[in-house]
């Protein structure tokens, strides 16, 4: 699996993670992160206030020693995660070896952040 780095201001200042045909998203609440067994959606800087560090890669590839902002079990059926912003527009897949990928994310920041960094596995 490859780490990637992105730089981005998506539109509404949210990410979606997901299998490649999307997910069914959770009810919005406002909180960071919202989870569905199928999709997980943060928010990140506010696109008129900047660009976001975004860094998705394997587990052994992502050093941190904090507890993560978010953990929990993604349904990834085609054995591949989507990073994507509104309406599914892929920002980059990765292929992950299991049906179920465990996300961890950490951010920088509890409302606005300008760091994301996901770790799977």
């Amino acid at each position: 699996m490859v780490k990637v780095n992105l730089r981005i201001a998506p539109p509404h200042s949210i990410l979606f993670l997901s299998g490649p045909k999307g997910g069914v998203a959770a009810e919005f609440e406002d909180r960071l992160f919202l989870f569905s067994p199928t999709c997980i959606s943060f928010r990140c800087l506010m696109e008129h206030d900047g660009e976001t560090d975004v860094t998705i890669g394997d587990s052994s590839e992502i050093e941190q020693i904090t507890v993560p902002n978010f953990d929990e079990i993604l349904r990834t059926p085609d054995k591949v995660v989507m990073l994507s912003m509104v309406a599914w527009k892929s920002l980059t897949k990765i292929a992950v070896e299991t049906k179920q990928t465990r996300v961890r994310i950490w951010v920088n920041h509890p409302i606005e952040p300008d760091q994301v960094v996901i770790a799977l596995n």
